[in-house]
This record gives C-alpha cells, structure tokens and sequence, in this order.
C-alpha cells in the first residue's frame, strides 16, 4: 500500500504514529515519478493487509494525505482515492 502525503514531515509524522499505535513497518519514501503531481511529495510505503486500520488511525490524527494507492508490482499502482 502507498499513501501519498504532501511533505516528508508530514509523512514522517504519519509513519510515526502507525508504528506506535499499529507497532507495523512503515517505510517513508519520495513518491515514484508516474505518482507524483507535481511538486514536493513523499509517500508512506506498508502491508496492504493494514489497509483499514491505517486509514483509521490517519484519519483519528486528522493527517493531511493525498491518495491511496494498492500496489499490484513493480511500479504498476490501483488509485483506490
């Protein structure tokens, strides 16, 4: 799963607190060019499996993202916004 976040703080902030709150690996990243719409973007790279339980704990954080993204191989991405 990719979510897209708009800066490395903020996505920095986000892997943060999915690890302390889900105790899950989370990588952050530069958002893979085919993604990116333009200017400054990092993403949050983890499991598909924690898709629901990701989303909840942003959400319960009000942290700002983008879009979702499944990933389905090597840089082949499902928009699931």
């Amino acid at each position: 799963m990719l979510v897209t976040i708009g800066s490395v703080t903020t996505a920095s902030r986000a892997a943060k607190v999915i690890r302390r709150e889900l105790g899950i690996n989370v990588q952050v990243i530069h958002t893979p060019t085919q993604l990116n719409r333009g200017g400054c973007s990092y993403s949050i790279r983890f499991s598909d499996n924690y898709h629901m339980s990701v989303k909840r704990v942003i959400s319960d954080y009000r942290i700002p993202v983008k879009r979702w993204y499944s990933e389905e191989g090597a840089g082949v991405y499902n928009d699931l916004s």
